[in-house]
């Protein structure tokens, strides 16, 4: 079918049986990857490298880690300073809804501020659900 004569409708559906298709393959990667994982083992953080006949395998475990800060500084004295592993870091984080408020409402104030910003197009959002 020429690329001319497609209707949205055309597209959302090919858009839907594609994303379906990409579950089904995501699914399939996770069980294999749990298979590889089943017959090779793995480190509970790090690298390991098995060379299979005709591949390379890499697996690699990790662990997320998040700070109770509450906790922690009940029990930060009791730690060594120079063996603790936590680090007080001022952060500077932009808040999208105000730099757009400020952009909208304050161009005068968003010019100075847009010297110290970048700003950069993010891959659009689609979603389609079927309905009825």
């Amino acid at each position: 079918m020429s690329k001319l004569n497609r209707t949205a409708e055309i597209i959302a559906n090919e858009w839907l049986n594609a994303k379906q298709v990409e579950k089904k393959a995501n699914t399939l990667r996770i069980e294999l990857e749990n298979e590889l994982i089943a017959l090779l083992g793995m480190k509970a953080e790090g690298s390991e490298t098995h060379n299979l006949d005709g591949f390379k395998v890499v697996i690699t475990g990790k662990m997320n880690r998040k700070l109770d800060v509450n906790a922690y500084r009940e029990v930060m004295e009791s730690i060594p300073s120079d063996l603790c592993p936590v680090r007080v870091v001022e952060e500077y984080k932009l808040e999208d809804a105000g730099c757009r408020w400020l952009s909208e409402n304050k161009p005068d104030v968003w010019g100075i501020l847009a010297k110290a910003i970048t700003t950069t197009p993010a891959k659009p959002s689609v979603n389609v659900t079927r309905e009825g």
